[in-house]
């Protein structure tokens, strides 16, 4: 039978905006498709998919899909999921786990500082209402933004604190408000090291060894082995507070020239003692608060983010990277993010502009030789757009998580719209002027509409 378009009769309730609305979870394309069986079967199919969304129990768009979906193979009587599950958006709807937490799907907001944090480091309404708007349109983990674990080493305004017990509540609220939407929600945890403020107590900010800090008249200042010992300590705190807070796991955020990467890279490690030299002794660090963390909170997820290139001569490279994750890997880190660069690189290797296909996914040569050395979930961060794209990183063994952080500023809704089949490719064009001290937001949205207006 040929197929029956919809059309005007699509508002079959009675109710004026009705397709409107079931066109934001269930694409009338679809419906137009399903019509081939029959314009009942159709018009049943809308009427009580509405009703879902009306009365249901909503745990976020894409579970009024699958009710769809349920719904009509009932009604056609036959398997139609290769109607209405786009083979593009398969592979990426999949589930997977990171250690002993289930994802419900592939994608994955990276961690984005939001400058909207309290002084004392509690997320306020704004931070938590971005990660509610991802988890309700379907993000399958949302990361927060960097969250310091010590006084000192906060290392901008906004910046989001893990320091202390005073924030769990707040983190709780952030947690349980992800989870009612069926996403899972991960805390970075950091010490900015030579990002860090100056203060009275510490004017020159810690760091693996003592280099000019870039942007600064100061040098960063090499640390002892007691502050070695305590910022390790602080880390497994932050860990147990965000246990305490229902947070679901922790990445510790060791790329990008931050204190745990700034040991990690040959480039701005030059210690001769028992915390620097080979690749064992530069990532010792980070594998005691691992080691410490894994014995103290057993099957907690602990996740790591890292770079695969530091963007200079003497720094972390491909060679370089495999090894740290390999290292990584055998002390049980539940899941690898691959990222890249650091402040002294002569261009902008971590935001990369993205102009066509074949410049997005950066990384991805990278991630596939690291993903070949270890027994965990490697993320893939970095300029990711397009379907064609994410589908290819997955199916090809490039990565198996799709992490965005951009193209979610922009589209807080972009994961339900893939889903759905309402979109094939993110509206982001890579401008880099959504990181806005005044709240990270997409500046060039149409209307300059607000964060709010887009949430």
């Amino acid at each position: 039978m040929a197929a029956v378009s919809l059309g005007e009769d699509f508002d079959i309730f009675g109710i004026r905006g009705i397709a409107r609305d079931l066109d934001e979870i269930v694409h009338i394309r679809i419906l137009e498709r399903i019509a081939q069986f029959g314009f009942q079967t159709a018009r049943q199919l809308a009427r009580d998919t509405y009703y879902f969304i009306c009365h249901g129990p909503i745990i976020s768009f894409s579970s009024v899909y699958q009710a769809f979906v349920k719904l009509a193979t009932y009604f056609v009587g036959q398997d139609i999921s290769d109607i209405v599950i786009s083979e593009k958006v398969a592979p990426l709807v999949e589930e997977i786990e990171i250690g002993e937490l289930k994802l419900r799907n592939r994608f994955m907001r990276s961690a984005t500082h939001e400058w909207l944090a309290d002084e004392d480091g509690s997320p306020t309404e704004a931070i938590v209402a971005i990660h509610e708007a991802l988890a309700r349109h379907d993000i399958g983990l949302s990361v927060s933004g960097y969250a310091y674990v010590s006084a000192d080493g906060k290392g901008s305004t906004g910046q989001q604190g893990l320091h202390s017990d005073h924030v769990i509540p707040r983190y709780r609220e952030l947690s349980d408000r992800v989870h009612a939407y069926g996403a899972a929600f991960f805390v970075q945890l950091v010490h900015n090291g030579r990002h860090s403020f100056p203060t009275e107590r510490c004017p020159n900010p810690l760091s693996a060894s003592a280099l000019p800090i870039p942007g600064k008249n100061i040098m960063s200042k090499e640390m002892t082995e007691e502050e070695i010992r305590r910022v390790i300590r602080d880390f497994v705190s932050a860990i147990g507070r965000c246990q305490k807070a229902r947070v679901d796991g922790v990445q510790l955020h060791c790329a990008h020239g931050f204190l745990l990467s700034s040991f990690f890279s040959p480039f701005l490690n030059r210690r001769e003692d028992d915390w620097g030299g080979d690749t064992v002794a530069r990532t010792r660090m980070a594998t005691e608060i691992i080691r410490i963390a894994k014995k103290k909170f057993p099957g907690y997820p602990i996740a790591v983010k890292m770079n695969c290139t530091d963007g200079v001569e003497g720094g972390i490279d491909l060679r370089e990277a495999i090894e740290i994750a390999k290292i990584l890997s055998s002390e049980g880190v539940d899941a690898i993010e691959i990222s890249g660069g650091i402040e002294e690189a002569p261009t902008n290797v971590t935001c990369q502009r993205v102009l066509s296909k074949d410049q997005e996914a950066y990384f991805r040569q990278y991630s596939r030789e690291i993903r070949k050395k270890v027994d965990c979930p490697v993320m893939l961060v970095g300029g990711m757009r397009s379907l064609d794209v994410m589908r290819m990183i997955i199916l090809d063994g490039y990565a198996d998580i799709i992490s965005m952080s951009r193209p979610l500023i922009r589209e807080p809704d972009l994961v339900s719209k893939f889903i759905t089949g309402r979109k094939e490719e993110a509206s982001c064009v890579s401008c880099n002027k959504c990181f806005d001290p005044t709240g990270v937001k997409c500046n060039r949205q149409a209307g300059k509409r607000s964060r709010e207006k887009v949430l």
